[in-house]
């Protein structure tokens, strides 16, 4: 499978051990990767919340200093609400409003954001 730069990138949740203070800790690891360059970006919370959702690809956004043009979702269960036929997939109408709000609407994280995957990527 090929993608062009700044066509997609894919997220996903993963729990991951951590040591903290020499106690191991269940963490909640978001994964951001281009599908383009492979480029990755991970962010730990404690837990896994839809606000948290918001705020990895904001971070990552920000991290690779744009957006692509479409989100790569398969079974997160903050933003899919319903497996389909296929690769369909019905997703959550808050993380559709708040993730993909159109170019120029205040609030959205990719309101007034380039596309791409960054100078340099």
């Amino acid at each position: 499978m090929s993608f062009a730069p700044g066509e997609a990138y894919q997220f996903d949740w993963r729990n991951e051990t951590i040591t903290l203070q020499g106690l191991p800790l269940m963490v909640k690891a978001a994964h951001m990767k281009l599908s383009h360059s492979r480029m990755p970006f991970v962010r730990v919370y404690f837990r896994e919340t839809q606000e948290l959702v918001f705020d990895a690809h904001d971070k990552a956004f920000a991290f690779y200093g744009g957006v692509c043009r479409r989100g790569i979702y398969d079974k997160m269960k903050t933003a899919v609400e319903a497996i389909l036929v296929g690769k369909a997939r019905k997703y959550n109408q808050r993380f559709c409003a708040d993730v993909f709000a159109p170019s120029g609407r205040p609030g959205g994280l990719l309101a007034g954001i380039g596309v791409g995957e960054g100078p340099g990527r």
